[in-house]
């Protein structure tokens, strides 16, 4: 009868035993998962970090659209030939000049590193020295961002006649 106590206790710290041995995967799982909800909560954190200061930056940014637009308009993603053709014949017509032709557009990247690209053109005006100051006047003061290269004139070949201006334009795209 002395061992009948002895056993019980064997058969419980051996019942115990396994009960721990066998629970111990599921302990060093429920730890790696717990760890893997920290850094869940550590990159969520993150990414909301991340998402407030993109919202931040976009309520920086509105505050400044009028001049962004204008930037956009300056220097566009694309050159846009009817357009450049329209401005110029209306330009030149509002200065007073008449616009004789306007010459093929080339096209060169400005540096290896920028995206900005060059586009240089020729435009032939005739008319008076005021009308051409008035529409250069114009192209400084206009949205889109033009740079004179070169300009020549010959004088008429008759009195009466309108001087011819040669310019050579440079605008600029993404």
């Amino acid at each position: 009868m002395t061992n009948r106590p002895i056993l019980i206790v064997i058969f419980l710290f051996i019942t115990l035993l396994l009960g721990l041995v066998s629970l111990l995967p599921k302990y060093q799982d429920l730890k790696i998962s717990q760890l893997k909800i920290k850094e869940m909560q550590a990159e969520t954190k993150q990414w909301e970090e991340y998402f407030s200061n993109l919202e931040k930056t976009s309520q920086e940014l509105e505050k400044y659209k009028d001049v962004l637009s204008k930037l956009d308009s300056a220097i566009p993603n694309e050159l846009s030939l009817p357009s450049i053709y329209n401005f110029f014949q209306k330009t030149s017509s509002q200065s007073g000049l008449f616009l004789k032709e306007i010459g093929s557009v080339t096209t060169v990247p400005i540096d290896q590193i920028s995206e900005i690209k060059g586009h240089s053109l020729t435009i032939s005006l005739s008319g008076s020295y005021l009308s051409l100051k008035n529409f250069l006047s114009t192209l400084e003061k206009s949205a889109r961002f033009f740079e004179i290269e070169s300009i020549s004139f010959s004088a008429p070949q008759k009195t009466g006649e309108a001087l011819i201006f040669n310019l050579r334009i440079k605008a600029y795209s993404y």
